[in-house]
């Protein structure tokens, strides 16, 4: 999202409920989406930003 793997897009939010995630035993939830993280986040009242927007276009959809 933003081009830089040092610069996450996203907060302590997402530290948090992939915490609580962790602890349930979901292992896979660290490779989930910013999206359904999100989602899993405001399920259990944990706020989140409003939207994500890459930063900066993915290689993957730059065409050549």
């Amino acid at each position: 999202y933003t081009g830089n793997p040092d610069t996450p897009p996203c907060g302590p939010w997402r530290v948090r409920v992939i915490s609580e995630l962790l602890a349930e035993e979901k292992i896979a939830a660290v490779e989930w989406p910013v999206a359904l993280l999100a989602q899993e986040a405001v399920e259990r009242g944990i706020e989140v930003p409003g939207n994500f927007y890459p930063l900066e276009q993915s290689r993957h959809l730059i065409e050549v």
